[in-house]
């Protein structure tokens, strides 16, 4: 039951192994966001650090986690200038996803869904 993550670009260099604990049922692995480290993690193992100047994806992610990672979430970035512009939350998504292997994030019409990316069975 584990998963193999390349390294990413603000997280450690070595591949990432991601398991869940024996009494943890896969199903119920969600990621964590911590707001004040500007670190996404999934069972512990850290697979995306934000630099300070990424607010939009600090906004996301912290719409997300406030929201306890339902799979969709709508207006992530309201309250940010732009924030309702689809075309924002796009670029979002795509920044996310470009710099982490295990999520994928995706904006639907406003709202932000997400989903674990194929190849992490052991997560999906």
């Amino acid at each position: 039951m584990s998963c193999s993550a390349g390294p990413t670009s603000a997280a450690a260099s070595q591949p990432l192994s991601v398991s869940a604990p024996p009494s943890v049922s896969v199903s119920r692995i969600l990621p964590h966001y911590d707001v004040e480290l500007r670190e996404l993690s999934v069972t512990g193992q850290v697979i995306l650090r934000l630099p300070v100047q990424a607010r939009s994806l600090a906004a996301v992610l912290t719409a997300l986690q406030v929201a306890g990672w339902a799979l969709r979430v709508p207006k992530p970035l309201s309250g940010r200038p732009g924030g309702n512009d689809p075309h924002h939350l796009a670029i979002a998504a795509y920044k996310l996803n470009d710099r982490q292997e295990l999520i994928d994030f995706h904006a639907d019409d406003g709202a932000l869904r997400w989903n674990w990316r194929r190849g992490t069975p052991s997560l999906a």
